[in-house]
């Protein structure tokens, strides 16, 4: 502390300045996402100055983060009071999983399968675990599908259903059992946010689905 002060006395006396090095930004974006209590609603794009002394300039996309009104697995109690955006957050490369249509996990049982239309769409599992889907992606119970802004998705469900997935959509399947039983059948969707159109083969009870 004694030395900061010196310094300071030194510079004003002699009219020499001291200049700290300011931490180098890096030009590669940071990846962001909203988190599990908030709905992305398009993307903004900002720059700024990077690399050594300010040399380059980096543009970067910034997701639009709308707080939830509803309650769901992920997000049991939804910010009910907030209006305003919130903050996305730092995805990390181990976080974000790029779903890979020969691989899937052997204790999820899919449910159906997610094909994507255009723009961005992911998967957000129960754990707030966020995969985004390249072309087509698992469905299990639980999952909610989330469509961007100019984005679009077509679910292929078991037995036959389908549920188109519009833009700045968010929609999580519940429960989804028993589609060869008549009886026991049930199909359960939670429609967080936006719009979605049913193609519904089958039937069900209205009571319970």
């Amino acid at each position: 502390m004694k030395y900061v002060i010196w310094s300071l006395i030194f510079s004003w006396c002699t009219g020499v300045s001291f200049s700290y090095a300011a931490e180098e930004l890096p030009c590669e974006c940071p990846k962001l996402a909203c988190d599990s209590c908030s709905f992305e609603k398009g993307v903004t794009f900002y720059t700024e100055k990077c690399g050594p002394k300010d040399s380059k300039v980096r543009s970067c996309a910034r997701p639009t983060c709308i707080p939830l009104d509803q309650a769901t697995v992920a997000c049991p109690n939804p910010p009910k009071n907030e209006t305003e955006p919130r903050e996305p957050v730092v995805v990390k490369a181990s976080d974000v999983k790029v779903e890979d249509p020969g691989m899937q996990k052997a204790q999820d049982k899919s449910v159906g399968r997610v094909r994507v239309i255009e723009g961005s769409v992911s998967i957000v599992k129960a754990n707030g675990e966020r995969r985004v889907i390249e072309k087509t992606g698992e469905l299990t119970e639980s999952d909610r599908i989330e469509a961007g802004a100019n984005s679009g998705a077509l679910v292929q469900f078991e037995g036959g259903n389908k549920l188109h997935v519009l833009e700045n959509t968010a929609v999580e399947v519940q429960e989804y059992k028993d589609q060869d039983d008549s009886k026991n059948r049930k199909a359960l969707l939670n429609l967080i946010r936006g719009k979605v159109r049913s193609q519904v083969k089958q039937k069900y009870d209205s009571k319970t689905s």
